[in-house]
């Protein structure tokens, strides 16, 4: 079963392109997971009052933004006819600091750069425009052709220019006035082909139908820029039927689609403009986010790779391809991607964020708390970096420091839920049961359904031994954004209730560990007795095994169909569905197997098993090292057997079962000939436990929550002894319990 879920904040929704890429804000996640947040877009004109700055007023300006802590970026140009490349270049510098001012060259200074035609709209409605732009924080006209002036009282700490400047070319008194006052220099890539003086070419050039497409699609992106969605929609729509090959229309209108929630619509104008014109990095980046708002995360991470083969600077698409790694359990590709958008956008607040916490999804922990700790020297304070920080102290098991970031956290944000949450798995990691549930409790008063707080109460009084209330709290699991719940849900099939099916069979399906399948195995009798036919459908190696169970109709494998199957249940959800309590659990054993022939040898035949699969996310305290199964072998009279199936026997005294195991039937055969099992918490402790075979469970400190707490027996396996660790790490303490059971077992008559 997966263990209770820390919560970490990063942002999970990739932002679109408004003819650019907008941005993403830190996601509120943590598998920890995921409450994730947009950046507020504006649909339309935003108030541009006091957005339109004059030089008599930007010092003042200015100095308001020192005392707030922003850093300011500047770039300034033109502007005539803004345009995709203008929003996208706007966009991208609003990303380089907190705020963006544009200073825009008034009407004389425009006419002296571009001709005696221009400029098309008059500076006053260029200003409006630019100001009407949510990502743009103010701007401000002036009269002087070079910019050096507005510079000087600007003061920015992030001077951003186009591409199609260098260091050398930029005016040298601009670049001055940047660097006096202790400003950078960003120069940065221009969409090709995209300007005004193209827009007006092809306006004057084109004649008949395709200069009637031209005009309608000028003004359909007018219509967008003023976020009037409808008016563009058809504007572009019309300009379509005259052109059908106007690539940017397509461009444009899928822009439009994606704003009015058409998201089929806004993929399939995509994908048209691709097959004109399959080489533009910000058509596949766009591409991506709307397969990712679809929820086709495979598809969007190949578009947002082809983005970046395209344009391999385009910082949001390396950014993007991280959120979406994390979300398909790739957390080492995440932190290489966001690397990369840090090497392009050192200042990347998100990605330093995330890449933290993908590296504590890795267990580099180390490494995270590195990123972690660098991250709050650069922004102390920030809440989500550190309740990052308390998720993977907590992971690395620095529990004090873990307490004492959290408590410095919830001083500031009292109110923080997934604070709350990561807070409650901190006690619960160090057995603290009634204080873990104080906290998920302090989550749900203020909203009863949240996923995370739900699922990990769950945990808790599942641990306590509260089955009713635990197995209902359990099923939040579909609702978190945990990727193992989420690839699980059937999407045809009507989630099972309880009710009797009229005729119709049953889809079960295993989930998570073979373990979990194993043990809860013993609802389906339960559910054919109430008169439903079962399918189960699992993993090959759980087949032979499980298909012999009481009440299972059909065995199908995990990429089959169902056939004449009314309804799903995921396996683990049985129990609720039934109305299971601690003292109607249904009893063992239930499973059984002829004994190995091949299983000989004078004494005790014990069979162990002392680790589980390495990727479990418990391992570490779950699996014993090695070299601690001499002090048991060394008890005379007994004949070992090694039961692991992934690894060499753990000492040459024990019989190497490998070669006759292929399957858990093949196991199951093999613990039916032992006279006792010896075991961690792994599949074979549930198999041993479900056929009846004496089995001592060795349990770590805080144990999983089917143990049960401070308990010798298990209500789940009447034949498990557990032996538990009394401190944490403690397994020496139990061995040396287990060699005094085995000497007494070894005595008493057999």
């Amino acid at each position: 079963m997966i263990a209770t879920r820390l919560v970490s904040s990063n942002s999970l929704i990739p932002g679109n392109i408004v003819k650019s890429v907008c941005r993403t804000v830190s996601r509120g996640r943590e598998k920890d997971k995921l409450g994730a947040k947009r950046n507020a877009r504006q649909a339309g004109l935003v108030d541009c009052r006091g957005k339109i700055l004059s030089l008599e007023t930007l010092p003042a300006w200015r100095e308001s933004l020192r005392q707030a802590g922003k850093r300011l970026a500047v770039t300034n140009g033109c502007f005539d006819l803004l345009h995709t490349g203008h929003v996208l270049y706007l966009q991208d510098a609003r990303a380089e600091a907190d705020i963006l001012l544009v200073g825009l060259n008034g009407d004389a200074s425009v006419r002296e750069l571009k001709g005696p035609s221009r400029p098309i709209n008059p500076a006053l409605d260029r200003a409006v425009l630019l100001a009407a732009l949510g990502f743009v924080d103010g701007v401000c006209v002036f009269e002087d052709k070079r910019a050096t002036q507005f510079l000087q009282l600007a003061q920015p700490d992030v001077y951003v220019k186009g591409g199609d400047y260098t260091l050398e070319t930029l005016d040298a008194d601009e670049r001055r006035a940047v660097e006096s006052a202790g400003g950078r220099i960003c120069l940065m890539s221009l969409v090709p082909g995209r300007s005004t003086t193209t827009l007006v070419e092809k306006m004057v050039s084109t004649q008949g139908t395709e200069g009637e497409a031209a005009k309608l699609h000028l003004m359909g992106v007018v219509a967008l820029q003023q976020g009037d969605w409808s008016q563009a929609h058809t504007l572009l729509q019309q300009a379509l039927v005259k052109h059908p090959s106007l690539v940017d229309a397509w461009y444009d209108l899928g822009i439009v689609e994606f704003e009015q929630g058409n998201l089929p619509a806004a993929v399939e104008a995509y994908q048209t403009c691709l097959s004109h014109s399959p080489n533009q990095a910000e058509v596949h980046y766009n591409l991506g986010n709307a397969q990712y708002a679809l929820g086709q995360r495979a598809k969007a991470q190949a578009a947002w790779l082809a983005a970046v083969r395209l344009r391999p600077t385009l910082a949001l698409a390396h950014y993007n391809l991280g959120l979406v790694a994390q979300e398909l359990g790739e957390p080492d590709a995440a932190v290489d991607h966001y690397a990369t958008a840090l090497q392009l956008e050192p200042d990347h607040q998100d990605a330093a964020l995330n890449q933290g916490d993908a590296l504590r999804e890795a267990r580099r922990l180390e490494e995270a708390i590195e990123v972690q700790t660098g991250f709050l020297k650069r922004h102390p304070g920030h809440p989500s970096g550190l309740n990052n920080l308390v998720a993977t102290l907590t992971q690395a098991r620095r529990y004090e420091k873990a307490m004492q970031v959290s408590n410095v956290l919830l001083e500031q944000q009292p109110n923080l839920t997934n604070a709350w949450i990561n807070r409650g798995v901190l006690h619960q990691r160090q057995g603290d049961m009634a204080s873990a549930q104080r906290a998920y409790q302090e989550v749900l008063t203020r909203d009863p359904a949240h996923a995370d707080a739900r699922y990990n109460l769950g945990m808790v009084q599942l641990c306590m031994g509260d089955y009713a209330e635990g197995f209902a709290q359990y099923e939040a699991r579909w609702q978190t954004a945990n990727p193992i719940f989420v690839s699980s849900k059937h999407s045809s099939l009507p989630l099972w209730d309880g009710q009797p099916l009229d005729g119709g069979r049953l889809l079960v399906q295993t989930e998570q560990g073979h373990g979990d399948a194993i043990q809860f195995a013993r609802f389906i009798p339960e559910v054919a007795r109430a008169g439903v036919e079962v399918v189960l459908q699992g993993a090959e190696t759980l087949r032979r095994l499980l298909s012999e169970v009481e009440g299972v109709e059909e065995w199908i494998s995990p990429d089959s169909k169902p056939t004449n199957c009314a309804a799903w249940c995921p396996l683990m959800s049985l129990p609720h569905r039934l109305g299971t309590t601690l003292e109607s659990l249904p009893a063992a054993p239930y499973l059984k197997a002829q004994p190995a022939a091949h299983m000989t040898g004078e004494g005790l035949k014990v069979g162990f098993a002392w680790a589980g699969s390495a990727g479990h996310e418990n391992d570490a305290q779950r699996s014993m090292p090695a070299e601690h199964l001499a002090a048991l072998l060394n008890v005379p009279g007994i004949c070992a057997f090694s039961l692991a199936v992934d690894r060499a026997p753990a000492d040459a005294r024990m019989k190497d079962l490998r070669d006759h195991i292929s399957d858990f039937a093949d196991t199951a055969a093999c613990v039916a000939a032992l006279d006792l099992v010896i075991a961690v918490d792994t599949a074979v402790a549930h198999l041993a436990g479900a056929m009846g075979k004496p089995v001592w469970v060795l349990i770590p400190h805080v144990p999983d929550w089917r143990w049960m707490l401070a308990r010798a027996d298990s209500p789940w396996y009447p034949s498990a002894r557990l032996l538990r660790q009394k401190t944490p790490g403690d397994w020496p303490g139990v061995i040396e319990r287990v060699q005094s059971a085995l000497a007494e077992r070894l005595i008493a008559p057999r």
